[in-house]
């Protein structure tokens, strides 16, 4: 995913601490760490989309999106398959009022959520997440800065051979 603005890089870092967090997470509770999707987790949804039922190509889907505001961590009983447009729909909403949810997949999803026991106190985590998505912004911008100001020589020579290569 390509970067367009200052917040996409302290957004990609909480999202890279809520990984980490997410493999700690699942090391506490004696859970080998989730890595990529395992055939038995797609198998627990009948190789379909535990959103819609959708069999075909399947990603990983957040239960509680991986975000400053929602904390979900990367670890087992938050991560579903979903198909791209069920994982596009939800986007940042919480998994219970999906629109193509039907009684029977809920109960599916809510059974694996319990079963492994995904219950984090993210409230600590809140502090943690704000505090380093502050820093994080505050250092991609003087990185930035740092850039402009030590390169303003060859910025300025670039503008230059541009005009000397128009002039000619």
């Amino acid at each position: 995913m390509p970067l367009r603005s200052f917040a996409d890089v302290p957004n990609r870092i909480v999202r890279l601490f809520l990984q980490e967090a997410g493999r700690q997470y699942d090391a506490n509770r004696g859970l080998r760490p989730f890595g990529s999707m395992p055939k038995t987790l797609i198998d627990r949804f009948d190789g379909a989309c535990a959103y819609c039922g959708e069999v075909g190509p399947l990603v990983e889907e957040h239960l509680v999106p991986m975000n400053r505001a929602a904390i979900g961590l990367h670890a087992w009983g938050n991560i579903v398959p979903s198909c791209k447009r069920c994982n596009d729909l939800k986007a940042a909403r919480a998994w219970e009022v999906h629109p193509m949810l039907d009684p029977h997949r809920r109960t599916a999803i809510s059974d694996y959520i319990t079963e492994s026991g995904y219950a984090p106190d993210v409230s600590e985590l809140r502090v943690v997440l704000s505090k380093l998505y502050e820093l994080a912004d505050r250092q991609t911008r003087a990185l930035v800065e740092f850039g402009l100001v030590a390169s303003r020589p060859y910025i300025a020579g670039l503008n230059a051979a541009a005009t000397d290569t128009a002039d000619d």
